[in-house]
């Protein structure tokens, strides 16, 4: 079931406040976290649910596709949807792809929360002339739930060498630091570039950091007490 999250009226920018109407799952924090942070850029945001006989009259809408354990909605009326936003990750890939085929534009839940309001502010205000994107757009996005899945096939030890890989160390560093061989952590990396299906460790980095799959990496940015340059226990 997905119910609406309601905003409070304060902190409104200036000029007429506009409507928009915020569905997210019970259990999806980012649900109040959206609707405070566009409050302030203007937007009052409404309560409602979600129901098979959604109609076109609500205000634009935006939908969250998956609740705080990333378990996402079991249904949509995507006959039905009126204009609408989908913020969701890639564990919710079966409706963001189906909302960008009908002209709605979607954004990634996993990246930083700034950007996003930001993005899903912009994206509202151009809902009244959206229109299908072209089919490149598709490709890509099923190409980032492609990336996603050869992510999340690699095994802990490979993960967690791919992490000290998107924090700048060579593989001697990741060595000397694991207490490994050269030859185990090259091993290792050749199994993470040949998973991934790239043929360099600059592109299996950059893939990681597109697709926000690996797990902890922002959180230790986050913190002022890890530095990034930690590498966590084998």
């Amino acid at each position: 079931m997905i119910t609406g999250v309601i905003t409070p009226h304060a902190g409104l920018a200036v000029g007429q406040p506009r409507p928009v109407t915020i569905f997210a799952p019970e259990a999806a924090t980012i649900g109040v976290a959206l609707s405070a942070a566009l409050g302030r850029r203007g937007w009052i945001a409404d309560s409602a649910t979600l129901t098979a006989d959604l109609s076109p009259g609500p205000p634009p809408l935006i939908l969250i596709l998956e609740d705080d354990r990333g378990i996402p909605v079991s249904t949509l009326p995507l006959a039905r949807l009126p204009p609408c936003v989908g913020v969701g990750t890639v564990r919710s890939h079966r409706w963001l792809i189906a909302l960008a085929e009908r002209g709605f534009p979607v954004l990634d839940q996993a990246g930083p929360f700034l950007p996003l309001v930001a993005g899903v502010d912009g994206a509202l205000r151009g809902l009244a002339t959206h229109r299908r994107p072209p089919p490149l757009v598709i490709t890509r996005l099923r190409e980032r739930v492609r990336e996603h899945v050869a992510l999340d096939r690699l095994t802990s030890s490979e993960l967690t060498i791919l992490l000290a890989m998107m924090d700048g160390n060579a593989a001697s560093e990741i060595a000397d630091v694991s207490h490994r061989s050269m030859n185990t952590v090259r091993t290792h990396i050749k199994t993470i570039l040949a998973k991934l299906g790239v043929s360099s460790q600059l592109a299996a980095v950059s893939m990681a950091h597109r697709s926000w799959a690996v797990p902890d990496q922002e959180s230790r940015r986050v913190m002022f007490t890890k530095f990034g340059d930690d590498v966590p226990a084998w």
